[in-house]
């Protein structure tokens, strides 16, 4: 059998492993792989999506048959995450009576498979070459499809959404590829596409993310390029022009959804007092409640995609019905329950441990630790493949405290 190891892993302390440049692999399971993160966006489109379920069936398959395993497959992110998936499905036949059966609830399985295989083929740099190509679709769907309803995006191309992407890793791959001075399309193109979804959107989770990142990254440049007067200027150029020119326009968007008198720190203050009254946060803040409400009645949870049935159910009138609770704590806790919280808590905590060496790594985390607020994301079928390659890639590199 070929190898799919074209060259050893650089122990290369600024970022996962950097791709080759080739645009195809040797192995047929990686280029399958790549046309799965490639067709993601296709989850916008009901009549498309089962192309992209197909290619992840025939991913997958193609591993297990025929790809021979070279590590094991029992990584804590895949116990962690298969032991919710478990819950989950014991949650679906628990409540099927009452809840029925939702199509959602074979998700994770699904995942959890992508995951294994993942796990079984990652190479040098296919996290970030799996970021690229997920986010190169949108290039062209984000702006000619970008139309502005009453301060939010809408588009006849993509949902509010954008279901499929990870358009938050693509800006920790672009933002660190630049402070690494590596000046090139996919650089540029994994910057360019999330910053425009990012101004376009008018969403409070993206606001708080580029901020947040941004802080970041110049903290962890100055840090570690150990007040080098050529990097530490270039990290100042790529700040500069993050917060001087995009900042502003985000704020400008924020208030034309929220109000003139939008502040994002009197904002920020406000959600976490609970002091709110429009209708989004209103409804987020009234998920999560309703999540730790019912879950006090059903410490397991109700499993993955069925909380509809406890809005239906337990919710308050004014909740808008929803098929997640826009929140990864409110997430585990219907998946899984008091159990589930605790293993989503622990995974964060995993994944934590073995990539804040890694900058690229900091941002992707970042992210997930914001999404415990903002968004619902056990399901994404994107996410936790790529994290499996990421926690390979980690492993292997040298950076995951040498765990195998």
């Amino acid at each position: 059998m070929k190898r799919f190891f074209t060259k050893p892993f650089q122990n290369d302390h600024s970022l996962l492993g950097h791709d080759d440049g080739k645009l195809l692999y040797k192995s047929i399971a990686l280029n399958l792989l790549q046309l799965y993160f490639f067709t993601g966006f296709l989850a916008n489109f009901p009549g498309l999506i089962n192309i992209n379920n197909l290619i992840l069936v025939l991913f997958v398959a193609y591993v297990w048959l025929s790809v021979k395993r070279r590590s094991s497959l029992f990584s804590p992110l895949i116990i962690i995450y298969g032991t919710m998936t478990a819950l989950s499905l014991g949650n679906h036949l628990w409540w099927m009576s009452e809840a029925g059966l939702p199509q959602g609830a074979r998700t994770m399985p699904i995942v959890l498979f992508a995951m294994l295989a993942c796990r079984m083929c990652a190479v040098p740099g296919m996290f970030e070459r799996g970021i690229l190509m997920n986010a190169l679709p949108f290039a062209l769907l984000i702006p000619i499809g970008a139309n502005i309803e009453e301060g939010r995006y809408v588009s006849y191309f993509l949902n509010e959404n954008i279901n499929g992407a990870v358009l938050p890793f693509s800006f920790a791959v672009g933002a660190c590829a630049l402070l690494e001075q590596r000046y090139n399309w996919k650089s540029l193109t994994t910057l360019f596409i999330p910053l425009s979804f990012m101004l376009f959107s008018a969403r409070r989770s993206m606001l708080f993310y580029f901020v947040s990142a941004s802080a970041i990254l110049g903290l962890n440049g100055f840090i570690r390029n150990k007040l080098r007067p050529r990097k530490i200027l270039y990290a100042a150029l790529v700040l500069i022009f993050l917060l001087s020119v995009a900042l502003p326009v985000m704020i400008e968007r924020q208030a034309g959804r929220f109000g003139d008198d939008f502040q994002p720190v009197e904002h920020i203050s406000r959600l976490i007092s609970g002091d709110v009254t429009d209708k989004s946060s209103l409804d987020r803040k009234g998920f999560i409640d309703l999540a730790i409400d019912s879950v006090s009645d059903n410490w397991l949870g109700f499993g993955n995609a069925n909380f509809l049935y406890v809005v239906r159910s337990y919710g308050p009138r004014y909740l808008s019905d929803a098929g997640h609770p826009h929140s990864g704590l409110a997430d585990s806790l219907i998946t899984g329950g008091y159990p589930g919280m605790i293993l989503y808590s622990l995974l964060l905590l995993y994944l934590l441990s073995i990539g804040y060496k890694s900058p690229l790594m900091c941002l992707c985390l970042t992210w997930l630790i914001l999404s415990v607020f903002f968004e619902a994301n056990l399901s994404n079928r994107i996410l936790w493949p790529l994290l499996a390659i990421a926690e390979q890639e980690l492993q292997l590199t040298g950076l995951g405290r040498g765990l195998q």
